[in-house]
């Protein structure tokens, strides 16, 4: 059997950081890249097997303020909160659950979908005054 290997990028927190977690437990060789060093060096902490790779794979303006409740203003989490069917934000591990699926061999027979691990939110159609600046 052939070794699977992934490469995370923003892999020292946050989604990335659960993603090269769940490769890890589901036995995959990861490459761990950031642009931060500092905090992949403290990502590669408890974590065996990984290559870590400090790197700017696009432009900081590209790619900051990527948490979203961490940008959000009250008035946004809040909306968020009452438009999502689940009525909570996305842990940084649930996505990282999608990802890992759909890398595995689980997914094998997935193609051609669109997968919303949103919480229900782009079902409902509804979307958020509050970021509309309605």
């Amino acid at each position: 059997m052939t070794q699977k290997t992934a490469i995370v990028t923003g892999a020292a927190r946050g989604i990335g950081l659960a993603t090269t977690r769940l490769f890890l437990e589901d036995g995959w060789e990861v490459a761990m890249i950031d642009r931060d060093g500092p905090a992949l060096a403290a990502a590669l902490e408890g974590l065996d097997g990984v290559l870590p790779v400090h790197c700017d794979v696009s432009r900081p303006e590209q790619v900051d303020a990527m948490v979203a409740m961490a940008v959000h203003t009250p008035e946004i989490i809040a909306a968020y909160h009452d438009a999502i069917p689940l009525a909570r934000y996305g842990t940084e591990r649930g996505i990282a659950e999608v990802v890992a699926f759909l890398c595995s061999d689980r997914a094998s027979y997935v193609t051609g979908q669109l997968i919303a691990a949103d919480g229900g939110f782009e079902a409902t159609g509804i979307g958020l005054p509050a970021l509309r600046g309605a």
